[in-house]
């Protein structure tokens, strides 16, 4: 009787043993889940790298329209520009600071294509003795004709200061959308004139960090112009310029 007793607890022992040992075993769907998970989180997780310097291309505007003349007044003809062509590919160059997640400092310089402003002038010699200063010398070689024509190139470029502020669309894949805006200083250079302005610059577009080291972006970039109203508004226009570009930045620390 006793070695009965002693046989069924030790068959229960051993039952109990298994189970155990069976809620103990791991389960390999666990494994797998835990190991993508930590996977996933080692993805985008990558290093804190606070400076980025790089370049970038696209499709930007002078735009000169604010100073073509829409009149037939011929006082006017000899000031203002009949038409003006503008527009085409832009080179930028950048640096930048991240502060954190959701600020950055960021300098850029940008070229914009050549502008060309067209006249059509009145012959000098008919108005000449009612007109202010012209706004650029005359060609000498006029055609003796009632009307002659004048074109010119610009050549326009802008430096930028400003302060990005980003918010995450995506942690796990490293994906911004950010605003921006600062000062921005353009210049213009041409026959008629040398100069620069400053005014604010503002713009907003989206990030994609897709490499530990390296951003792609799209953004878009304005900074209005200035005109001033005197006898030679084409000496003193600065033009209004756009930008919108792509990107790539490269990410280091010091």
């Amino acid at each position: 009787m006793m070695n009965m007793k002693i046989d069924k607890i030790l068959l229960i022992t051993l039952l109990l043993s298994c189970i155990s040992m069976g809620y103990a075993a791991p389960n390999k769907n666990s494994i797998v889940t835990a190991d993508r998970s930590n996977s996933e989180s080692s993805s985008y997780q990558w290093p804190t790298l606070n400076f980025y310097v790089g370049f970038g291309m696209g499709y930007g505007d002078t735009d000169w329209s604010q100073l073509v003349n829409k009149t037939n007044n011929p006082i006017v003809q000899i000031a203002a520009p009949s038409s003006a062509s503008s527009g085409g590919m832009t080179a930028e160059a950048f640096f930048g600071y991240r502060l954190s997640s959701y600020f950055a400092l960021e300098a850029r310089f940008v070229h914009y294509p050549q502008a060309t402003v067209h006249f059509n002038h009145i012959y000098e010699s008919q108005l000449e003795p009612y007109l202010p200063p012209l706004p650029f010398p005359l060609p000498h070689n006029l055609i003796p004709s009632p009307y002659h024509t004048y074109d010119f190139s610009t050549d326009t470029a802008d430096y930028a200061l400003v302060a990005k502020f980003f918010v995450p669309l995506s942690r796990k894949h490293h994906v911004d959308m950010f605003a921006d805006f600062g000062v921005n200083y353009t210049t213009r250079q041409d026959v008629v004139t040398t100069q620069g302005v400053y005014s604010p610059t503002f713009g907003a577009g989206a990030d994609w960090r897709f490499a530990p080291r390296f951003v792609t972006s799209f953004e878009f970039e304005y900074a209005p112009g200035t005109g001033v109203t005197s006898e030679t508004p084409a000496a003193q226009y600065m033009p209004f310029i756009f930008n919108l570009s792509f990107r790539l930045a490269y990410l280091f620390n010091l």
